[in-house]
């Protein structure tokens, strides 16, 4: 298959969701082998199928470093390079402070925070040794938008938009770009179901919420070399969330 990514290697985290499942299938589309992984084996299962051609997925716990260490590992027995990173994976649960108790704010930033930092610490050194490597981190506009009920996920997303920056100042000299993806709402199948799209629609100057394709199209983008100018950047993709 040809295309931008042809002889490239991305591996997507949180595949088994909506959005990790249309920037794999994109990905795919455009000539890329992929790794992809979750915690969900069902949801894996679904999005192998969608993307098809020559892809491994894979269950992984993200907070667990040496997990994030044996998926890379695999990655590059499998196909012997990795090119892009996509850190998909998270969690968006709401809590009001006063319920806030150790637990959900460690589990909060384990899966926004500690995930990332393990996949990202991970691919470095194979990145490195090629010479070059793409990394995407997906952030939130509620990293710099926050709601109430949200402080520990904005806080969370607030640190991603910190690591992207840090890693792309630490790695930019040896051919690494970091960059990352704000979303405002988007239509995934999860957020249909938790029937607030509507509401959050009407606070977009774009009438519209993103689809997941579109923020994969954002994602590709900044995978390509057409982006090779760009590094240490957050794009905000939120159809003018917040803006009225």
């Amino acid at each position: 298959m040809g295309g931008i990514f042809e002889n490239k290697v991305a591996l997507v985290t949180g595949a088994a969701g909506g959005l990790g499942r249309a920037v794999a299938v994109m990905l795919a589309q455009r000539g890329a082998r992929i790794t992809m992984t979750d915690r969900s084996g069902t949801g894996l299962d679904v999005s192998a199928k969608a993307v098809g051609g020559s892809v491994l997925d894979l269950e992984a716990e993200l907070a667990d470093s040496q997990a994030c260490n044996d998926l890379v590992a695999c990655t590059l027995e499998r196909f012997c390079r990795l090119d892009i990173l996509v850190n998909v994976a998270g969690d968006y649960t709401g809590a009001p402070v006063e319920d806030l108790n150790d637990e959900i704010w460690q589990a909060m930033f384990e899966a926004n925070l500690v995930s990332t930092f393990n996949m990202m610490k991970s691919a470095v050194p194979s990145m490195r040794k090629q010479g070059n490597g793409g990394i995407i981190n997906i952030s939130s506009v509620d990293a710099h938008l926050p709601k109430p009920g949200m402080v520990h996920y904005s806080a969370s997303k607030a640190g991603v938009n910190s690591l992207t920056r840090s890693f792309a100042a630490a790695y930019g000299p040896d051919g690494i770009r970091v960059n990352g993806v704000a979303p405002g709402p988007v239509a995934t199948e999860r957020a249909k179901r938790a029937d607030f799209l509507e509401r959050e629609r009407a606070n977009t100057v774009l009438d519209r919420v993103a689809e997941p394709e579109d923020i994969a199209e954002v994602v590709s983008f900044l995978a390509s070399d057409a982006s090779r100018s760009i590094t240490g950047e957050t794009v905000v993709a939120g159809c003018g969330y917040g803006m009225r």
